[in-house]
C-alpha cells in the first residue's frame, strides 16, 4: 500500500469517525516534512476548518520532530537506547 493510499485511510478513518459523532470537520494529513498529502472537508464544514485542519496537523508534525530530536540527543548524551 502506497502512502498516499494510507494517507487517504487515515483520512476517511478521522471523517467518518467525527461525522459519526455529530461533528463537521475538514481533515489533514502531513508527511514527515508537512507537505499535505491528503486534505478532505467534510460536508457542512465551515470554510475555516481547512485552515485548521491543516495547522492541527502541522503542529503535531512538529512536535514528532522535535521528540525525535530529543530522543537522538539523549542516546548521543547516553541517556538512554531509545
Amino acid at each position: 500500500m502506497c502512502i498516499r493510499d494510507r494517507a487517504l485511510t487515515i483520512a476517511e478513518t478521522a471523517l467518518n469517525s467525527c461525522t459519526a459523532s455529530g461533528y463537521r470537520v475538514s481533515v489533514a494529513v502531513l508527511g514527515r516534512d508537512a507537505e499535505v498529502i491528503v486534505q478532505i472537508r467534510g460536508d457542512g464544514a465551515s470554510p475555516h476548518t481547512v485552515e485548521n485542519s491543516f495547522r492541527k496537523a502541522y503542529t503535531s508534525v512538529s512536535y514528532t520532530h522535535l521528540d525525535v530530536y530529543k530522543r537522538q540527543r539523549l542516546v548521543r548524551q547516553g541517556g538512554g537506547t531509545w
